[in-house]
């Protein structure tokens, strides 16, 4: 179960840090609103998978 949920929270963090670049490159495509919607959303997934790990992490260190 741990290492399905290590897995997720690498996968959040993977796809927040590989969406947010691509998006500043299709920046010319997309309206501003569209912008701070869609940097929320990847920011927001790269917080939750670090702290996801974070927790998942110490929680494991403080049971064994």
């Amino acid at each position: 179960m741990r290492k399905w949920l290590s897995l997720l929270y690498l996968m959040m963090i993977a796809v927040g840090a590989v969406g947010l670049p691509a998006m500043l490159v299709f920046l010319q495509y997309v309206q501003w609103y569209e912008v701070l919607i869609l940097s929320l959303l990847y920011s927001s997934l790269i917080l939750a998978g670090g702290l996801g790990l974070f927790f998942m992490l110490r929680k494991e260190r403080q049971e064994g």
